[in-house]
């Protein structure tokens, strides 16, 4: 067991769990109140991303070919799932890893991820209070660069460099925070033109110095256990960009699709935690990548029943009907269990094949001593399985006096 955190770093730590219960808490509040103002259309004028809430339904129904409430409710999943595989990565992160480096990796993902959220928090604009505290998460982009910059061990390489990141980090939280307060203000455009204009050359230049500093870190100063961590953090980054951007170019996507490829990110970094054994947690990944997997097949299958029920209810009474919601969530209560089993099956077969193998030597093994009553075929039993389970070198097997007079070691 890890001993606590304490001093500064203490409330630092403690700060991760509050800020995740906030914004899962403010976004499970906002969705259902979201879905609702989609079905009565009257979401509000705010905008997401430059667009108006109303723009991005309307656009998101006619990218899918659905109605608005079919679509409201594939964004609320979609993101809803985006956001909690970010979670679960950043929160064994912020369990294990009780560093500095690890500590900033946890609220990077957590912030990160909640990104997906908006649409939700903003459609249903429940509180102005509580948005703004939300909002108040986007500055953890800035600190991306810093993250990227000291990736993955935590330590400035090259340690020159960090006399430009970091001035030039401190420049790019100014411009981000000048720009909110222009928003919220609502200074000219001009002025924020401008403040844009700077605060896109600052983070042109970072975004060249850290990777700059990756390939310097990379091929003069990794080792091979850096280096494949590494590799893996940039294979879940090309899967979440390099897809999804070709297939942008030729047909336009909905932007719910980027935001289930953007999940390869923190799936690549818990790959590598797993793989490489950063962290010491195989069993909690094992169970994150059962669960996550079941979550992310139960939702599949959901969306795809609510939409062939609701299509099939507007063909025979012309309308949508709640019984479409009531029927698939009777299919997933059937399938939940039998998935579960498949897929852990499956996680085991191929990311634990060693200790499956074992597991199954084993089982065997027990079957064979409720049935057998000979000592020599229990014993040539035992000594095999070990053998398939354990491999060792060299085995013996001590035998207690009994009431057949026969005891010693049997060697393999």
């Amino acid at each position: 067991m890890k001993k606590p955190p304490t001093g500064l770093f203490a409330l630092f730590w403690l700060a991760w769990p509050a800020s995740a219960v906030f914004l899962w808490a403010y976004w499970l509040a906002s969705a259902p109140v979201f879905l609702q103002r989609t079905a009565s259309a009257s979401l509000p004028t705010v905008e997401v991303n430059g667009l108006a809430v109303a723009d991005v339904a309307a656009a998101g129904a006619a990218a899918w070919g659905v109605g608005h409430v079919a679509w409201a409710w594939i964004s609320v999943l979609a993101n809803g799932l985006s956001c909690l595989v970010f979670t679960l990565v950043a929160l064994l992160i912020w369990w294990r890893v009780r560093t500095g480096f690890g500590l900033l990796t946890a609220f990077i993902l957590l912030f990160g991820g909640s990104a997906a959220m908006n649409v939700a928090i903003y459609g249903a604009e429940l509180s102005p209070a509580a948005t703004a505290a939300w909002e108040f998460g986007a500055f953890i982009w800035p600190l991306f660069f810093l993250w990227l910059y000291l990736f993955p061990d935590g330590q400035a390489v090259p340690r020159q460099l960090a006399w430009i990141i970091y001035p030039l980090l401190v420049a790019f939280l100014a411009f981000f925070a000048l720009e909110t307060a222009t928003r919220y203000a609502s200074a000219s455009s001009a002025v924020t033109e401008q403040i844009t204009r700077a605060g896109s050359v600052a983070v042109l230049i970072l975004f060249l110095l850290v990777v700059a500093a990756q390939v310097y870190r990379y091929v003069k100063v990794s080792g091979p256990l850096e280096r494949e961590q590494t590799k893996w953090f940039l294979f879940g980054l090309l899967v979440a960009f390099i897809p999804i951007t070709v297939l942008n170019a030729i047909v336009d996507l909905p932007s719910e699709l980027d935001t289930l490829a953007f999940m390869a990110l923190p799936v690549g970094i818990g790959i590598s935690m797993l793989r490489y054994r950063l962290w010491d947690v195989d069993v909690i990944i094992r169970k994150t990548l059962i669960y996550g997997g079941l979550t992310a097949v139960l939702v599949g299958i959901y969306v795809g029943l609510v939409l062939l029920a609701q299509s099939a209810f507007v063909v025979l009474t012309g309308q949508e009907s709640p019984l479409a919601i009531v029927i698939s969530t009777l299919v997933i209560a059937v399938l939940f269990n039998p998935l579960r089993r498949r897929l852990q099956d499956f996680v085991d077969r191929r990311f634990y094949r060693r200790k499956y193998d074992a597991a199954q030597t084993l089982a065997e093994f027990a079957q064979t001593a409720r049935d057998e009553v000979e000592i020599e075929a229990l014993t040539g039993s035992l000594t095999r399985s070990v053998q398939e389970a354990l491999q060792p070198e060299f085995m013996s097997l001590w035998l207690a006096p009994g009431k057949t007079g026969r005891s010693g070691p049997v060697e393999n």
